[in-house]
This record gives C-alpha cells, structure tokens and sequence, in this order.
C-alpha cells in the first residue's frame, strides 16, 4: 500500500485493538494491567513509513514520545488511529484511541518520519569485540524473574532474550523469536514483541545492585531517533549501552543485529522514565486546603488603661454597637464613615474620601493616639456593588491607612471586617469582598508591628457575633483569621490534602475549549497539555501578540490536527470578552470549559503603591474573572479553573496588589461552587521554566520550591477530577517558615532548631559571648545586603544608610525575608524603609532576638514593665524614629 498526503492536510486511518485482535498483548502487563507496549507505536510508525516511501532506505522516525500509557482492560476493544500530515520534508504522526462507539480520543504517541532520501548504510559489527565488554552472564530465568518483581510480568511472547551478559553500564543479548509468534513475523516491519525485547536489554546495563534494589519500574517515554535498514529475522543480537542515568530517568542506545553482524536497526535516544508505586501519593503531598477549625473564645483580660479606636463605621450597625461596649467600658471611640471630601460631620465623628491618601492622614493628624483601629467599610460591598466601588471601600481604602499609619509611626492595632467573605460552611460568599481578606495577609508580613487580625462576621452579622468581636478587641491571642458564625468562633488553618477522583472529566473532539492569558508561558504549556487530553478546538485569549518562538508552538499544536483560535482581546473588558463569546457561539463548537491564567505583576510594599498600581493587576485577575462568571452563567461549562497563587493564602510581601486579585479569585470559586456552579480555584506555587515567578522570583521565599510544567499538569489532571474549589499546590519547608497561627497544623509553635543550611547565623549569635553578638550580626548583614544589591561586600560601608547603598523598596523585601528565615524574627518592613546604618540596623536585629543576656535589650524590658500601654506605644514609636 502507497499512501499519497497533500501538504497542510491530515488524513487519518483507524483500526480497532483488543487482546483478542493482538493476542500477544495479553502477555505484556505493568503491574498487573495490559499495557499496550511502546513497541506497538513504534511499529505503527514504521509501517506507515514504509507505506509512505518504500525505496527509502533507512527507514527513518525522529523525535518519538510516548505521551500516556495505553491499558486494555479484559474484552476491551478500542478504536486505535493514526493522524498524518505533512510538512516540509517530515510527516507527522499521531496515534489516538478512543472506546468503540464515541469520540473521547486519548493520544498514546506523536513522532516524525523521516522521508528525504539517503542510501546509509552501518557497517558490521564484531558481536564477540561487544560480548568482550559485557563478560558478567545473568541467568535469563532470574532477570526475568527481577523485572516481574519489579512490575514487568512477561509471558512467552515477551520473554525473546534468550541469553544476557553485562558489563559496566552496557548488556548485550541473543535473541530468538518465540514459536507462539513465528507465523506472524513476516507481516510486520518489526515485530513489537520482538523490538520489545530488543529494548529490554538497556534495563540488564544497569548496575546489579540497582536492578536488585529497585521496587520501580521504568517506562519509555520518548526516543530521539529509530532506523530500520532491514527487517529482521528469527534470530538476533541486542547490544544497550546506557548513556545517562538521573533520579527519575534512564537514557541509551541499542544496536539490533543479525546473525551475520550486520546491523538491522539503530535506536538513540531511548528515555525511560520511573514509574513510583507511590507517585499519587508524592503529587498529593504538594497538595494543601483552607479549613475552618472551631475554636474556644478567648478569656479576656479587663484592660489596665484606657485608649481610643478609630471605627471605620458600617452600614448595618456593627460599628454603633461596638461603640457602645467599647464606651460602656470607658474607652474612646471616632467614628469615621466613607464619602466624597473630608469632613468634621459632627465631634467625634469624620468623613474621609477612600481614594485620598491625603485624607487619612489628615485624620491620623488629628487623631494621633488611638488603641487600635476597626474597618468595617466592607459591609457595603455587595453582589450588587460594582467592583470598583467594592475595591474602593475596601482594598484601596485600607491601603492609604496602611500608609498613613506607617508615615505617623502608628503601633495601633488593625482590624479587617468582613461579612460573609470566607466559607465556613456551605453558605454563599460575598465574594467582592474577598480581595481584602488576602491584603491583609500581606499587611500581617510586611507590617507585623499593627498585629493585623482579619475577622468574617455573617453576611448579615447578629447580636452574638458582635458582642464576641468587641472581645476579640482585646484577645492576646495570636490568631490573624477568625470568623464568627452565631455563638461558634472558628479559625483558619492550612493542612494537608488529597486529590481524591470523585467525578470523570474528559476534553471532547467537539466541544471548544477557552484559556486566558493564552499566549503567555503558562497558557501555552496547558493549551498543548488540553491537546494531548483529546480537546481539538482552542481559542486562546491574550493581550499581547505572539512572538516568534510563541508561533512556533502555535503551530506544532495546529499541525496536530486542532482548530486553534487567537483572539486579542483583554479580559478585563466585558465588552471584549462578550464578543469573543459570541463568536466562539457562532462558529465553534459548543464551549465546555475555561481556564483563567491571565494576569500580570506590578510588585512594591505597600508604602510604594498607588491606585493605579494597584488596580491595574487587579484587573485581568479580578474583572477578568467576573466577566467570565456573569457571561457563561446560562452556558452549560464542565469546567471553570482559575489560576490563583499560594500568595493570596500565605501572603507574600511586595505583592500586596498580587495577594488581593488573587484572594478574589478564590473567593469567587467558594461562590460559584455555593451556586451550584462548576468552579476552581488552584493557589499554585512557583512554577519553573514558565509563568510569572520563573521571570521574577525576587520576592519569593526561598523555603518554597518550583512546580516543574509536568508535575504541574500531572496535578491539574487530578484536581479536575474532584469537587473542591479551592486547593494550594506547592512545595515547602515547612520546618525552615516562620510560624503562624494559619500553619498551626504544618509546624510547631516551639523555637525552631537551627537548620544547617540556612540558620547558623543564629546559631552563632546564640553561642557567642555577648560582647562578639554585634560584629557577628554586622559581618552577617553586610553579606546579605551585598547579596540583594549584587555588589561584593567588601564596597559597602557599614556606617552608610541603607538608602544611599541603592536599597529599593523590593531589594528591602527580599532582604527582609532573608533575615527572619536566617534569624527567625518578624522585621517590619518599615525598618528597612526607614534608612538605618547596617551598624544601626544590626544593633534592632539583636533586640529582635530578644536574647537572655542582651544586656540592653534586658535594660528596656525591665523598664517597659513598669509603664502604661499608651507610654509603652509612645517607646517604641520614638525608638523607630
């Protein structure tokens, strides 16, 4: 048979495979399930090589990959298809299965062949000069007898060695084709069975001790190159010589040869990947969820002085009744409420513009001593409320007071209000206001010093819930996320997960499938996993245009046979998302899921941004996620992803506009799923290779590891399959972060043991004689700051501002964190803002580490004993300036 194929065209021709059509299948088992061997593909390849250009001699296919294991069950019959289009001077091949009867196509293999001419042919080879080099013989029953325990179960069919010898790090075997299928040989180019065995060669060129204590299995995943120069016969050598071997991975070449040491095929490049018994169990180990735990209220102390609070007033009355308690025991309170220009409404009560930096500090002016601080402005964000009234109110108008008491050296204690923001239980979520709950982990890492504590109140807050948040005013505890639900007080805690399958999903040929920020890294790398799923219609939805390496994967996915649309439009316009809608409603197949990926950085502490800053990574995030939401809720989706970030779960510092979009996102998965709706949302790590943090990783904390692209899609594949809306993907140390009240479950509250690494600074420090501790911590910062400047140390002067060294805001935060993971201390960020001296600055470090026998900082606690909290406020913020 001659197959002719038009350029820039597919043509594709099916069959059917079952261990009743290939009964030799039912022989090659991978821990007890039949796997179709990569053998298989590879003849399918050859075949149609052959078909394509007979007279071609070497038979020629390049750059195979083995993308997912075929498994037949018992009486399983599968629809099996070959895709072929041409391109230049390669075809490209892709081989498919699909049950009988639909169209849920999986792709097992993609290669290239070859079909330029060439007459190469390989010389002879001496079989006796390779058996000098592999002079240790393995009993065949006992190798084979290893690679069953391992999880390779081969029958008659397979078990083609018949004799094997190893050297170092190569094998070379004889090989006899089994009676059961010496009929069949002639009608194949290359037998599978036999190429299979051929391939099983390069396992013996392992090292003894390796084979013997390895409970895995390896599997091939790819090969670089195979040339057939004549088909074999009933009697052959393979000669494997392993070329690299990683952790996780196995790469050689075979020689295959006839009885006359002529050289019949060449294979280069055979990658084997370990297969782990435990490999789910490692991809849920990265895998963490939010809980709300029910905890005791807190036993309250009454106050031994009397302040003030600044209430950030409601509009359901929270803020009055709070008033009242906090009046009724003989506190202070002004009232402040939202509008359009600063006003004195009355004594004791303010208006404020939430867009004027200037306005809160014109309030802090004139009130400048206060307790804490309670906002409670996110009650008028609603459903109903635009996003950009709810930012307003909410993000934004928490980060000028942030600023404004940052500025005026403040040490009150803030408050975040939220109601109905966090799913407790099954209620519906308000999720506008969501994006403040995330800000406010990153005030808790940047600004440490204003103990920020984040409480949800019911959407419609009662009496119970109010009169425990006047106590929660006064907890010592250390809990930042609380909410109250009736008499019930929870808290939030991180802990391990699982991706348990509890529902089928599957990418159809004839449904359509939508990813934002489709251009960008991360979007790519899913779009060409959603082809490898079966999805065959995409459109990729992005701002930018595609450069040159971007088109070349765009068209590798178009050559596969996919119906790719690009379409330039920014999601954060609901105008332009509608349209892109609409025209995948009328011309494409039905859409059946969306991955939100868009998004873009914009870091700097909370002192450093704007509105504007701020709002502009909001919106692919926030709005883009919204119009999404509101256009395809009539449109029957079986998936809806959005990709968050761990940031919005452990907050990041410098990435306060980031966390927030973020925090959004996740909000809007726990309302979706209360509806009803398809929703996820992924708070993935940092990812290598591709994605935001693989560009910029500066403000990422050196305890958290990369997401390699694969791992990545490996989860993604699992997460689909379960009903949680929200999970974290990462990989931490959790031994080498500092302790918050959210890892309660992750890690101790006890003082941490040094880790070797990272922490023998500490160690020093906490061994050294008091009078060393300073020229220690000195010599320590002035390499770190060195580090984050990318200068030698030896040009800094320890005696120069940290100001005039060229510290930006975002060199202070990665320098920051590597100082409370080296030390183990909280530093606010605005120490590192305000300009000391390393010297200055080494001097605030030891009196961070509280140490027994600091001598001035045992001086200080002794004196703070005896003053009044308000004196004590007055201390320390006079020593921070």
């Amino acid at each position: 048979m001659t197959i002719d194929i038009p350029t820039n065209q597919v043509q594709k021709f099916e069959s059917e495979i079952s261990t009743q059509s290939l009964f030799y299948l039912n022989e090659h088992r991978v821990q007890n399930a039949v796997v179709v061997p990569a053998a298989v593909y590879i003849e399918t390849g050859l075949s149609v090589a052959k078909a394509l250009a007979e007279n071609i001699s070497p038979t020629v296919l390049t750059n195979l990959e083995f993308v997912r294991p075929l498994i037949l069950r018992e009486n399983d019959t599968r629809r099996f298809q070959t895709s072929l289009s041409h391109t230049n001077e390669e075809i490209i091949f892709q081989i498919s299965s699909s049950p009988l009867g639909k169209d849920f196509w999986k792709i097992h293999s993609t290669g290239k062949i070859q079909t330029s001419q060439t007459t190469e042919e390989f010389p002879q080879v001496s079989i006796n000069e390779l058996k000098k080099l592999c002079n240790e013989e393995i009993f065949i029953k006992d190798y084979y007898l290893e690679l069953h325990k391992m999880g390779l179960e081969y029958g008659q069919c397979f078990q083609g060695i018949k004799r094997i010898w190893r050297g170092k790090k190569e094998a070379i075997a004889q090989i006899e084709v089994p009676h059961l299928i010496e009929s069949e040989v002639g009608y194949y180019q290359f037998h599978p069975a036999i190429f299979d065995a051929c391939l099983q060669v390069l396992g013996a060129a392992i090292s003894s001790e390796t084979i013997e204590s390895n409970s895995n299995v390896y599997l091939p995943v790819s090969v670089k190159e195979i040339r057939l120069y004549s088909r074999p016969n009933l009697h052959l050598w393979s000669y494997a010589r392993l070329c690299s071997n990683a952790d996780n991975f196995l790469e050689g070449d075979i020689l295959i040869l006839d009885e006359n040491e002529q050289v019949i095929a060449e294979v280069l490049g055979l990658c084997l990947q370990k297969l782990e018994r435990n490999s789910a169990e490692k991809l849920d180990n990265l895998l963490y969820k939010l809980e709300w735990e029910e905890k005791a209220h807190p036993i309250i102390k009454s106050p031994t002085s009397l302040g003030s609070w600044l209430i950030f007033a409601d509009n359901q009355g929270v803020g009055e009744l709070l008033q009242s308690q906090l009046e009724a025991q003989g506190e202070t309170c002004i009232k402040v409420s939202p509008g359009k220009t600063f006003k004195v409404l009355e004594p004791q009560h303010y208006q404020i513009n939430p867009d004027s930096k200037e306005d809160f500090q014109k309030l802090l002016n004139i009130v400048p001593s206060y307790r804490g601080i309670i906002h409670l402005w996110s009650s008028f964000a609603t459903t109903t409320t635009t996003l950009e009234e709810s930012q307003r109110l909410g993000c934004i108008s928490v980060l000028h007071l942030v600023q404004a008491l940052s500025h005026a050296n403040s040490l009150s204690r803030l408050l975040l209000i939220t109601f109905g923001s966090q799913a407790v239980g099954k209620e519906s979520v308000s999720v506008t206001q969501s994006a403040l709950w995330g800000l406010g982990g990153v005030i808790c890492r940047e600004n440490p010093e204003f103990r920020c504590v984040r409480v949800d109140l019911s959407l419609t807050a009662t009496l119970e819930e109010i009169a425990q948040l006047g106590n929660e005013l006064h907890s010592e505890e250390n809990e930042e996320q609380i909410a109250l639900r009736g008499s019930d007080r929870y808290v939030s805690r991180l802990v391990q997960s699982s991706s348990d399958t509890t529902q089928n999903l599957s990418f159809y040929p004839d449904a359509t499938y939508l990813v934002t920020g489709g251009l960008g890294g991360l979007g790519l790398k899913v779009s060409q996993w959603m082809v490898q799923q079966g999805a065959r219609n995409l459109v990729l939805m992005s701002r930018s245009d595609a450069n040159s390496e971007t088109e070349q994967i765009l068209d590798e996915i178009k050559s596969s046979g996919v119906r790719l649309v690009v379409v330039k439009a920014d999601v954060g316009c609901e105008k332009q998302v509608a349209k892109t809608l609409a025209e995948i409603d009328n011309f494409m197949p039905q859409l059946k899921g969306i991955i939100h990926a868009a998004g873009i950085l914009d870091d700097g502490i909370l002192l450093d941004l704007n509105q504007e800053r701020f709002k502009s990574v909001m919106a692919p995030k926030v709005n883009g996620a919204w119009n999404l939401h509101n256009l395809t809720l009539k449109t029957p989706l079986d998936f809806f992803v959005m990709f968050s970030s761990a940031a919005s779960i452990l907050g990041s510092p410098g990435q306060g506009n980031y966390v927030a979009a973020n925090a959004f996102l996740d909000g809007l998965a726990h309302y979706r799923h209360a509806e009803g709706l398809p929703a996820l949302s992924i708070n993935w790590g940092p990812w290598s290779e591709v994605g935001m943090a693989a560009r910029n990783n500066r403000t990422m904390h050196r305890q958290i590891d990369s997401i390699t692209p694969k791992v990545g899609m490996q989860v993604l594949k699992k997460l689909l399959q379960q009903t949680n809306p929200q999970i974290a993907v990462m990989s931490v140390n959790w031994e080498a972060i500092n302790y918050s009240s959210l890892l309660a479950n992750l890690i101790s509250n006890e003082p941490k043991q040094a880790p070797e690494n990272n922490n023998v600074i500490r160690e020093k420090v906490l061994k050294a004689e008091s009078g060393d501790r300073q020229n220690l911590i000195q010599h320590y910062l002035l390499e770190e700051v060195a580090k984050v400047l990318r200068i030698p140390a030896s040009k800094l002067d320890a005696n120069q501002p940290l100001n005039d060294l060229g510290m930006d805001s975002l060199m202070a935060v990665e320098l920051k964190n590597r100082i409370e993971a080296d030390l183990g201390i909280d530093v606010p960020i605005a120490n590192f803002l305000q300009g000391p001296s390393i010297s200055i600055f080494a001097t605030q470090l030891l009196a961070d580490m509280k140490l027994a026998d600091y001598t001035s900082t045992e001086n200080n606690l002794i004196s703070v004993d005896e003053l009044s909290d308000d004196e004590v406020d007055s201390l320390l913020a006079n020593l921070l300036n």
